[in-house]
């Protein structure tokens, strides 16, 4: 049984053996990760988790320790001959070595399955209403696992190796069931330190190629040497590939050792099938003869046994609404008295959390008429609390000290009220006495700070005692959609043991776009591309650049990529995103917004999405519904590459260089060449930009134009 300080680790990969980089490394987790995870493993090669275990490390030990915050520290790394994974646990004095072949097994299942978690969108094939799907092995289904996909980066294709490794010890020769999965394999046989094994793929499924299945299997006894062989499948099903390489070797005369490993298994996977991570996922799988969607008229779609892909794709295009305007528009409008409060590009002052997209409630409060929309969620609460509160931030302390003269109530300042990380003796009796909660904080996004204040309050009934009520107020609530809003309060509120409810003064629905999906860090890769060419940067490129590589201040004025002569506008008169005069920071929110809104389209035929069997794009009707330059230049920083579609975006194209030649249109063409830059429109003659333009562009933005069609 794992224990349960090892039930969620947040896993932390060490690039060589820089002890120093492991701090750094802790410091920088996101902060949902920090607040959700129970132990911290440090993955790390043979030299590394050598050198920590010296007495020379001690420093670093302490370090590292501190950083943690009490919580357990793991290490794990290979052996030096790749044969096995060991993990220690670290104090101060030392890296003491865990024998618990348990704890190994749930590790490796927690690594890799956080892949294909953080893959979902790319390696998790998900058949459309109406529709279900045949694997290349004949099962019928309606969830599919492309493990080729599942990995994003390398160390998540190392992490893969790291744990096929000890599969390849003993093995003469190594077989994949597919191309695609061949790069975490090969790696493996690095680590393992096997350049001798006898490698090889299949083609496709056995059953789709039989004899190509075995010219593979006769190849690999006759160069395996001593060793045994070993199947390696990406995901297992039935167990119907294994079989057939099984009798395969027995038809050929093989005796000796024969293994299989698959990667990955679902929930309904054969059980037989070992796998070095079960998800917690149903695949729906059933044999042909009794699958119930064909029972339904479900609508076949096969998986290609050779490419592991469907072939067909079908573009449908959707339309932005008046209605997905309309709660956006409101909340961006109401407060454009408050400078600085809505910002884009910025790293969150109190964890280091990269931003797309922020909201400010520090700066929100400096808001009178803020002030007084959240004095009025505070007073219905009167006489319904008798202690409050907030995390140690400013704009929590700012709530708190609102929420103290509103209700007379006094105020907590913590950061997940845990009595052994910082939480005072004198704030544990508070607690103890009090029966009435009110939890505060400035901005929900997934609800992970709120979710470590529960699960405290939960878990130290001892100390705290029982309570009546515990209700969490948010001053702005920016999750995706309305699922993730339920799923937070779900989470919150759903068979808790006092009255509880989750609250927000004002809600909009935004992407989440951290680094790695943030279009103003793509932007500065954009213009640095350009810039480094240049003996001497325009000022205005010196200028953007310099407002984007200051993320911690992010950017509160133009948010928008304007090209000489254009100049920052504001919204126009009768626009569904907001109010007239409102400035370009607080129109690209509501129109970010109201995009996300047509994601989250209840609607599956109305909504902005993409499926396995087609893909639901902005229809470019919508660049003529919305013609007013600014909206037009927000609509392209909002969309992504695949919302703008394979064959919609030419039409968008043509749309949009139509209008360059009317004045409030020159706004958009930092926007054009940025989107096209990054492949969401289609590459433009330089020759048709000027004619469209009617020559009204500028010397700089030729010069970007002509770098950008040469990329």
């Amino acid at each position: 049984m794992i224990v349960p300080e090892y039930i969620s680790p947040a896993f932390l990969r060490l690039h060589g053996s820089y002890l120093a980089d492991l701090e750094a490394q802790i410091a920088r987790l996101d902060a949902g990760i920090v607040r959700s995870a129970s132990c911290y493993v440090l993955v790390l090669s043979f030299a590394a988790h050598e050198a920590l275990r010296s007495e020379e490390a001690t420093r670093w030990r302490a370090a590292i320790l501190k950083r943690a915050q009490q919580k357990p520290v793991l290490a794990l790394s290979l052996t030096e001959n790749g044969g096995a994974v060991s993990v220690g646990r670290m104090d101060a004095e030392q890296l003491l070595p865990l024998e618990d072949p348990e704890l190994v097994a749930h590790l490796r299942n927690c690594e890799l399955s956080q892949i294909v978690h953080d893959g979902s969108q790319r390696c998790l094939l998900k058949a459309p209403a109406g529709y279900h799907l045949v694997t290349p092995s004949g099962l019928h289904c309606s969830l599919f696992l492309r493990v080729a996909n599942a990995a994003s980066c390398l160390d998540e294709l190392d992490a893969m190796a790291r744990w096929v490794a000890p599969e390849i010890a003993d093995a003469g020769a190594v077989l994949a069931d597919n191309w695609n999965i061949c790069p975490p394999i090969l790696r493996a046989v690095g680590f393992a330190r096997r350049p001798d094994v006898h490698f090889d793929f299949f083609r496709g499924h056995t059953r789709s190629d039989v004899l190509a299945a075995r010219d593979v299997v006769d190849r690999a006894l006759s160069r395996k040497g001593d060793g045994g062989v070993l199947l390696v499948l990406s995901v297992g099903g039935a167990g119907t590939f294994a079989a057939d390489v099984g009798r395969m070797c027995e038809e050929a005369g093989y005796k000796g050792s024969f293994k299989t490993v698959c990667l990955y298994k679902f929930k309904d996977s054969s059980p037989q099938i070992p796998a070095l991570c079960a998800l917690e996922l149903n695949a729906g799988y059933s044999a042909p003869d009794a699958c119930d969607n064909c029972k339904q008229q479900s609508k076949i779609i096969s998986v290609d046994p050779n490419v592991y892909y469907l072939r067909e794709y079908v573009e449908q295009e959707v339309v932005l609404q008046k209605a997905h305007f309309a709660g956006p528009a409101t909340v961006v409008s109401k407060y454009a008295d408050c400078t600085g409060a809505f910002s884009v590009h910025r790293d969150d002052p109190n964890d280091g959390r990269h931003h797309a997209l922020y909201i400010d409630v520090h700066r929100l409060l400096q808001s009178a008429e803020f002030r007084t929309h959240w004095r009025r969620f505070l007073a219905t609460y009167q006489g319904e609390v008798d202690l409050a509160v907030v995390p140690p931030h400013e704009a929590g302390r700012q709530l708190g000290q609102l929420a103290t003269e509103e209700l007379g109530v006094p105020l907590i300042v913590h950061d997940n009220l845990r009595p052994g990380e910082g939480l005072s003796h004198d704030d544990c009796g508070r607690i103890r006495a009090a029966r009435k909660l009110l939890i505060l904080d400035d901005v929900l996004m997934s609800g992970s700070r709120l979710d470590a204040y529960n699960k405290a309050l939960r878990e130290n009934e001892a100390t705290f005692g029982s309570f009546d009520s515990v209700h969490y107020l948010v001053a702005i609530a920016r999750p995706e959609s309305e699922i993730a809003w339920k799923r937070a309060e779900t989470s919150l509120t759903k068979h808790a043991p006092w009255n509880a409810s989750l609250t927000s003064a004002e809600r909009i629905y935004l992407p989440f776009w951290d680094g790695k999906r943030c279009p103003w860090c793509l932007e500065y890769d954009f213009l640095s591309r350009w810039s480094n060419k240049l003996a001497e940067p325009p000022v205005w490129l010196r200028h953007r650049q310099h407002e984007l590589t200051d993320k911690g201040q992010g950017i509160t004025g133009e948010p928008l990529l304007l090209l000489p002569p254009s100049v920052p506008t504001t919204l126009g008169v009768g626009a569904l995103a907001g109010s007239p005069g409102l400035s370009s920071i607080r129109t690209l929110f509501s129109v970010m917004a109201a995009v996300q809104g047509l994601r989250n389209e209840p609607d599956e035929q109305k909504r902005l999405w993409r499926s396995i069997l087609a893909a639901n794009v902005f229809k470019p009707v919508n660049f003529t519904n919305y013609s007013e330059g600014l909206i037009r230049a927000a609509l392209l920083r909002s969309l992504t590459v695949a919302e703008l579609g394979q064959h919609a975006r030419t039409e968008s194209n043509e749309i949009l260089l139509a209008g360059l030649a009317h004045g409030d249109q020159q706004i958009i063409l930092g926007e054009l060449l940025f989107a096209t830059f990054r492949n969401a429109l289609p590459k433009t003659p330089e020759a048709t930009i000027v004619a469209s333009a009617r020559g009204q562009i500028s010397e700089d933005a030729l010069l970007l134009l002509r770098d950008m069609l040469s990329a």
